[in-house]
C-alpha cells in the first residue's frame, strides 16, 4: 500500500504566521502609544499638588472662556479667589489720587493654599529645602479650613520681585498678596 500525501490547495503555509506576527506587533505598538499618551497627560504620582504649573491657555482661548462665563459667575469666582488669598481691596485713609499705602501694609508671596495641613507642611518643607522660610496661616471660609503657605512680609518691592523670580526659576508660581493693617474704626 502506498500512501499519498494530501496537498493543500492554499499555497504556502508560512504566510499566515508572518501576517499574524505583523498584526500582533501593530496592535502592541498602538496599545503602547495609547498608554504613553495617557500617562503623560495624567497627574504624576508622588508630586505635591502645588508644584505643577498649569498649562496656560492661549490668549484667544482664555478670552473666549471669559466671554462665555456670565458676569455674575465671573464676579463670584473673582470674589472667592480674593477672599481665599486674603486680598482686601478697600484702602482706608487713602483718597483716589494718592499713591501711598497706609502705614502697616504688608506684602507677602502666597505659594499655595491647601485644605490639608499635611500638604501645607510638605510645601513648607519643600520651600525650606530650596532655602526659603515660609509660614503657614490657617483661615476658615464658608466652613472650610484652608492652610495658606506664604513667604514674607517683604520690606521692598525689589526684594519681593527677586523672591518671586527665584521661585519661578525653581518651578513654583506665587501670587503677591497685600495685607492692609486692621482698621481702628469700630464697625
Amino acid at each position: 500500500m502506498t500512501r499519498t500525501r494530501a496537498r493543500s490547495s492554499g499555497g504556502r503555509q508560512g504566510t499566515g504566521g508572518f501576517m499574524t506576527f505583523a498584526a500582533g506587533m501593530a496592535a502592541g505598538l498602538l496599545l503602547a502609544g495609547a498608554v504613553a499618551l495617557y500617562i503623560t497627560q495624567s497627574p504624576l504620582p508622588f508630586v505635591d499638588k502645588g508644584l505643577r504649573k498649569a498649562n496656560p491657555l492661549p490668549a484667544n482661548k482664555a478670552a473666549n472662556k471669559a466671554a462665555n462665563k456670565s458676569g455674575s459667575e465671573a464676579e463670584k469666582a473673582l470674589a472667592a479667589a480674593k477672599e481665599l488669598l486674603g486680598v482686601d481691596e478697600s484702602s482706608p485713609g487713602l483718597t483716589e489720587g494718592e499713591g501711598l499705602e497706609p502705614a502697616g501694609t504688608n506684602y507677602f508671596l502666597q505659594v499655595a493654599a491647601f485644605k490639608s495641613s499635611a500638604e501645607a507642611d510638605q510645601m513648607r518643607a519643600r520651600l525650606a529645602i530650596l532655602g526659603y522660610e515660609a509660614t503657614i496661616s490657617e483661615i476658615r471660609r464658608e466652613g472650610t479650613v484652608f492652610y495658606r503657605v506664604r513667604l514674607g512680609p517683604f520690606v521692598s518691592f525689589d526684594e519681593l520681585n527677586r523672591f518671586k523670580t527665584s521661585l519661578s526659576d525653581n518651578g513654583l508660581e506665587a501670587t503677591v498678596v497685600r495685607v492692609l493693617p486692621p482698621s481702628n474704626k469700630p464697625q
